[in-house]
């Protein structure tokens, strides 16, 4: 009964239905505990290290981003820069280090006379070295990771219209089939990953081949159009690209072709006919049909 009863006490706390469920809460609980305590210890480094009050004051210092192109360049060739500072005091202080304990190793080798008292000097200045050097390494390393933060909330904040431009007219010629496009890190580069109408996604190089070239071509409409908004619009021409292609995906793409021709001339070039009939009853009147001459049946 007192058992029971202690039982019960715990599991007022720690809801669990026997003991083996009380004992894994109670571990989780001690687990949480300590994750906290070492959130906070990360903290308090990081706000000595930046001398800030607060990590709300780190992150208001990490936060703002310069809204433009070049910001991201003087970032990276900030990193760039850190990066090496922090792996030349990096090595100093393993120099450093190295030179301690070879003096502790020969004060333990000598006897008790002037000489202790000048290696016990050089050791308590070697220390102190160690201690700057460290704290250098540590600002350099913070910087670092700064930097490689506030690059990473660039992009993430900063997107291009372009993207997301191409996003809506690759869902809109897979009709539906893909309801995105994302541009995912990989590495030091970044790779197109399609986000599929049930949530899952497929990378680009992994995608059939009448997917990448309705991916080549969204991508070459948010091209186009990007560039129109600053530019006198050029003659958009397309080379059988719906070869592909199925009758309701051609169907979507001269839908964008002719909201594309809106901002400049679009010239499609095919040996299909089918696809001449299905563009006149998608964009009316807006089609122009010119049949050019067979060479062979000329020379005959």
């Amino acid at each position: 009964a007192e058992i029971d009863d202690r039982f019960k006490e715990f599991t007022a706390v720690f809801p669990a239905e026997n003991f083996d469920e009380l004992i894994s809460a109670m571990k989780r609980a001690e687990k949480r505990s300590s994750l906290l305590e070492a959130l906070e210890k990360d903290a308090e480094i990081l706000c000595g290290l930046l001398s800030l009050p607060d990590i709300e004051a780190v992150e208001a210092k990490v936060t703002p981003i310069a809204d433009s192109a070049d910001a991201v360049s003087e970032m990276k060739a900030e990193q760039q820069l850190l990066a090496s500072a922090a792996d030349v005091e990096d090595n100093n202080v393993q120099e450093l280090y190295a030179a301690w304990k070879s003096a502790e190793k020969n004060l333990a080798a000598i006897g008790g006379d002037a000489e202790v008292a000048r290696l016990e000097e050089q050791k308590r200045a070697l220390q102190l070295e160690i201690v700057e050097k460290s704290e250098t390494f540590l600002r350099l390393s913070a910087g670092v990771r700064m930097v490689q933060h506030a690059i990473s909330q660039y992009r993430d904040t900063h997107r291009s219209s372009m993207m997301d431009q191409a996003s809506k007219a690759f869902s809109l010629i897979t009709r539906g089939g893909f309801s995105e496009l994302k541009a995912l890190a990989d590495g030091d580069q970044e790779m197109l990953v399609g986000i599929k109408r049930n949530g899952s996604s497929l990378v680009a190089s992994k995608m059939s081949r009448g997917t990448r070239f309705q991916l080549y071509l969204a991508l070459r409409f948010a091209g186009h159009a990007e560039f129109t908004k600053h530019r006198e619009p050029l003659p958009f021409f397309a080379d059988d690209i719906l070869e592909p292609f199925d009758n309701p995906r051609s169907k979507e793409t001269f839908s964008l072709l002719n909201d594309l021709s809106n901002a400049g001339q679009v010239i499609y070039l095919t040996h299909h006919e089918h696809l001449c009939d299905l563009a006149k009853k998608v964009c009316g009147d807006c089609v122009n049909i010119i049949e050019l001459p067979d060479p062979l049946t000329d020379a005959a």
